[in-house]
């Protein structure tokens, strides 16, 4: 598992020495922003995550209907030189 620290944990980290120290409005902000920007980003990657999954099924479709096409075409072509 890939674990990062990136702008939403450190914003959560921010918050948390806030209230330590007892800046509550700014320690709720930063919280705040730190857990809209974390569900946004989480958003981001399934989306992302689906779109990858979306087009390799779509490309699966479109070789399965290539290799479809290709043999019946074949077998088409086939048909005809024996009669």
């Amino acid at each position: 598992m890939k674990v990062t620290f990136q702008m939403p944990e450190l914003l959560v980290v921010i918050s948390c020495v806030c209230f330590l120290n007892s800046i509550t409005v700014v320690g709720w902000v930063t919280l705040s922003l730190g857990l809209i920007t974390s569900i946004c980003k989480a958003g981001m990657a399934a989306s992302a995550e689906q779109k990858k999954s979306d087009d390799s099924k779509q490309l699966l479709q479109e070789m399965a209907n290539t290799v479809i096409t290709a043999v019946g075409s074949n077998y088409k072509a086939g048909s005809r030189n024996i009669n």
